[in-house]
């Protein structure tokens, strides 16, 4: 069983359930559970110009995009935006000073994305968080490693 099976998905469009991001957040953690420690090594406090955070903002942004446009639905920046900023605030809250980064994306409703898109880190985390969902997705017993492979290769 793959993990849109385990996601409730079939292989045609569906609407979208607010179970099911609730199981894909489920899945996010798991598939961040193996680079948590190298993580909280790496990030001592929220800071953008820190390429394994941005790693990781790409990772989750690329795995909730994956998952979104596994619905098959017509596709709304603005809903996977404020999906993205639920999984940073659920799968990185622990970070020092996120509290600053939460507030300032309150007061710009959207962007923020794109905004990172430049950032050094981001897009091959992109890459590799929408990479490990897809393969995932079909091949529950493959490990979500693609996290910790960018973040080893920068040690």
């Amino acid at each position: 069983m793959g993990l849109l099976s385990f996601l409730g998905l079939q292989e045609k469009a569906v609407d979208p359930d607010p179970k099911y991001f609730a199981r894909v957040f489920d899945a996010l953690g798991l598939a961040l559970a193996p680079a948590t420690p190298i993580l909280r090594e790496k990030i001592p406090e929220w800071n953008l110009s820190s390429v394994p955070l941005l790693q990781a903002l790409g990772y989750i942004c690329g795995f909730v995009d994956a998952a979104y446009q596994a619905l098959r639905v017509q596709y709304d920046e603005p809903f996977v935006e404020e999906l993205f900023l639920l999984a940073v605030e659920r799968h990185l809250g622990w970070v020092p000073k996120i509290d600053v980064f939460l507030k300032l994306t309150k007061l710009v409703k959207t962007g923020h994305i794109s905004g990172l898109l430049s950032e050094p880190g981001f897009r091959p985390g992109m890459l590799a968080g929408g990479d490990d969902f897809v393969k995932c997705s079909k091949d529950r017993r493959r490990l979500p490693l693609g996290l910790c492979t960018l973040l080893l290769a920068e040690a």
